[in-house]
């Protein structure tokens, strides 16, 4: 800070509320930027994130963002597939730092502001493909990912997809947990 000209004492100085106020305008200015690498970025699930927030301010910021990228997800197949990532991104991220129920909770409520019913079928396919994204990451990890799943929960619980589709993806679920299983088991790794 001092490189900027700036006193590092002056920004201990600030309020709680000059802080949240200035975290709110940062996030704002994340979820107003449309520039690809910022977009390709982890700031837009960090500011979605801030659904969990208690400060209803940094919520609004994070439901605003949702909005926005709602909105444009409707429009192609690619916004679509990028809304579903960044908001993969956002659970995932809560989930390694805060654990599987936090992470279930920001699910269930960003699930909550996407819609009501059933998704168009283009936002379907986005979902589906964003969910089997997320069951690669989890059973291909060995981090911390294996709670990942719990945490999705709330997108197939939901009921936004059609029934079709749905058992398509536990199908395909399966198919990827077998076969998971099995080069584990061939690599003498113990299942997960």
């Amino acid at each position: 800070l001092s490189a900027y000209g700036v006193d590092e004492e002056a920004s201990y100085a600030l309020s709680d509320s000059e802080r949240v106020r200035l975290a709110a305008l940062s996030c704002t200015l994340v979820g107003a930027c449309r520039h690809p690498e910022l977009a390709d970025s982890t700031l837009p699930a960090v500011v979605l994130a801030q659904a969990l927030s208690p400060r209803e301010d940094m919520q609004e910021v994070a439901w605003a963002l949702l909005r926005r990228m709602r909105k444009e997800a409707g429009m192609q197949a690619e916004s679509g597939d990028a809304f579903f990532k960044i908001l993969l991104h956002a659970v995932y991220l809560v989930h390694k730092d805060a654990g599987v129920d936090v992470a279930r909770d920001l699910s269930s409520r960003l699930l909550f502001h996407v819609g009501v019913g059933k998704l168009a079928p283009v936002m379907q396919v986005s979902l589906v493909a964003a969910l089997q994204a997320g069951v690669l990451r989890a059973l291909s990890s060995t981090d911390t990912s294996a709670g990942l799943l719990e945490a999705l929960t709330p997108w197939v619980t939901k009921h936004c997809i059609d029934d079709s589709l749905a058992r398509e993806l536990a199908a395909w679920v399966e198919n990827e947990a077998k076969a998971s299983a099995e080069s584990s088991e061939a690599q003498g790794d113990h299942p997960r």
